[in-house]
């Protein structure tokens, strides 16, 4: 057995006795093994409100539960594996906005930051606030003025389709189904239309010449009256006559026997939309080629309205647009539809302030260019809108536009206003 070499076992002795004591500092309870941070219980679902179904892209949910976080940023909610913008949280509830996403029995889930698990799912219903009314459109056709009746029939006039021009009046039933050609037009397209009294239809075309078509369908066109001005729109008052105005310095208050006289100025005005409310008559416009607004007039007696006063001037409030159309809610609400905007129909409150109709939900998400050229309610709470858009594209020779032109049908979530023409 060979000798321990003492020299040899020294300096390892050294380097011992020094480790002992160094360590002898450190916290005696201090271990090799880290400790897992404890994990938050995982979030649950109790109720969704609205309960069952609401429309998607627009308004809030609320979501009850338990072991949310009342951080905003740690909570997330799932529609179908699509996140929802949070309004607000607490422990208890979260608040998000609905998303645009139509669809039935969407899973709903809750993840909150911290816990292992998400929520238990919830099945809950989006519906489109939009919906495509009948298949105009689909044979290209120029669409321009629309209405309906007091039997929820909606009609449009028609300037060309794909066989060339025709110059036509289709009507719409309310389960869809179109009626190419109820009517024929003398002249190739109305700016808008009303039903008034009669049952007639009575058409506008930015003329002297106002029109009608007789009820029952398969009637042409006849001219009705003729005025100094022009008529663009028009709207009845509860005695049964026509406001109308159009590019012209008068609004014309005309007869049923086509008798007509100038009833207020509105010089160097076109004017593209004209409404009955209340005790007033609204004119909406571009004065001088440069302000878009809308005014009105107090209506003391059919043929005596008070001055021209200002509601809303649009360029200055809104922004560079155009008006295209006019309407109002039972509620007082006016809708007025405009160009060069990516929501083209904007809510005008009683006080004159106003926001957009329902924010990116009526645009197409690859429409370029959307107008609403004419909208109109039905008495219950859908409106019907002439939507106009383009969608460009890259084709083989460089870039292509393809137009389309669509009814559809809104979902307002309240009634229209009375429209005297049809009741």
């Amino acid at each position: 057995m060979g000798k321990i070499d003492i020299n040899k076992l020294l300096p390892l002795s050294v380097l011992l006795i020094f480790t002992f004591f160094l360590n002898c500092d450190r916290d005696a309870t201090q271990s090799i093994f880290v400790e897992e941070p404890t994990a938050k219980p995982d979030p649950i679902i109790s109720s969704i409100n609205p309960p069952d179904k609401t429309l998607a892209g627009i308004g809030n949910i609320t979501i009850t539960g338990q072991n949310f976080s009342a951080s905003l940023d740690e909570n997330a909610v799932f529609f179908d594996g699509v996140q929802a913008i949070n309004v607000s949280a607490s422990a208890t509830e979260l608040i998000v906005e609905s998303p645009n996403l139509p669809g039935d029995s969407l899973e709903v889930k809750v993840n909150v930051a911290g816990s292992f698990l998400f929520s238990n799912t919830a099945y809950y219903n989006l519906e489109s606030a939009l919906q495509r009314h009948s298949e105009i459109g689909i044979e290209l056709e120029d669409v321009y003025g629309i209405t309906a009746d007091r039997n929820e029939n909606v009609f449009v006039s028609i300037s060309r389709d794909a066989s060339g021009t025709a110059r036509r009046v289709d009507r719409i039933l309310p389960d869809g189904t179109r009626e190419k050609g109820w009517g024929s037009q003398t002249f190739l397209f109305a700016n808008h239309m009303r039903i008034g009294p009669g049952d007639l239809l009575y058409l506008t075309r930015n003329t002297t010449s106002l029109y009608t078509i007789e009820p029952g369908g398969g009637n042409r066109s006849s001219i009705f009256a003729r005025i100094a001005g022009r008529g663009y729109d028009l709207d009845f008052n509860q005695e049964g006559s026509m406001y109308t105005a159009g590019n012209g310095d008068s609004l014309y208050l005309v007869q049923t026997n086509g008798d007509f006289e100038s009833v207020a100025g509105y010089p160097s005005t076109f004017v593209r939309g004209v409404r009955v409310f209340g005790d007033h008559v609204y004119v909406a416009g571009t004065e001088g080629g440069t302000r878009d607004a809308v005014w009105r007039n107090r209506i003391n007696t059919v043929n005596d309205l008070g001055a021209n006063e200002l509601v809303i001037d649009v360029t200055a409030n809104i922004g560079d647009s155009e008006i295209q159309a006019l309407t109002f809610a039972e509620d007082g609400d006016m809708y007025i539809s405009i160009t060069n905007n990516d929501d083209p129909i904007w809510i005008v409150q009683p006080d004159g302030s106003a926001e957009p109709l329902y924010p990116g939900v009526i645009k197409p998400a690859d429409a370029d260019i959307i107008e609403v050229r004419d909208m109109v309610w039905g008495n219950d709470v859908f409106m019907y809108i002439n939507r106009f858009h383009q969608v460009e594209e890259q084709g083989p020779d460089g870039p292509e536009v393809t137009t389309f032109q669509q009814i559809i049908k809104v979902n307002m979530q309240k009634l229209g206003a009375l429209y005297w023409g049809r009741e």
